[in-house]
């Protein structure tokens, strides 16, 4: 469904935590093309990566652990308002994951799995 992508990062230290905090450029619509059809949301579920800058249509939460994962996944997507999700390092069982590839393919929602790389400051996007 999407393709491999290596996306430059920005990591940053906060001073409280002393965590690695991984940017990502977020997407940008065509005000132009999108006039006349509505705006779906691009959801992005991670604790360690972020979008670099402020944009219209993006929803960033906090990563669920993995229990309810599956089941947040499958409620957004059904909701029928997503057309971007991103998550950071999803990890699911085949079935949870055949399950959620039907919903994306009816849905038309674009699911990639973030993996960071802290060492060598990039995010690559991919491969559903």
């Amino acid at each position: 469904m999407a393709n491999l992508h290596a996306l430059p990062v920005q990591p940053q230290r906060t001073a409280q935590a002393q965590q690695v905090v991984q940017q990502l450029v977020a997407p940008r619509v065509n005000q132009q093309a999108q006039s006349s059809v509505k705006q779906k949301w691009t959801y992005l579920l991670a604790n360690t990566i972020s979008f670099g800058e402020k944009a219209d249509f993006v929803i960033t939460l906090p990563k669920p652990q993995t229990a309810v994962l599956k089941d947040w996944l499958e409620k957004i997507i059904i909701s029928g308002q997503c057309s971007l999700l991103f998550v950071e390092q999803l990890s699911i069982d085949e079935i949870s994951h055949r399950r959620i590839q039907q919903l994306c393919s009816i849905h038309h929602v674009t699911l990639v799995n973030l993996l960071p790389n802290v060492k060598a400051g990039q995010v690559v996007k991919g491969p559903w």
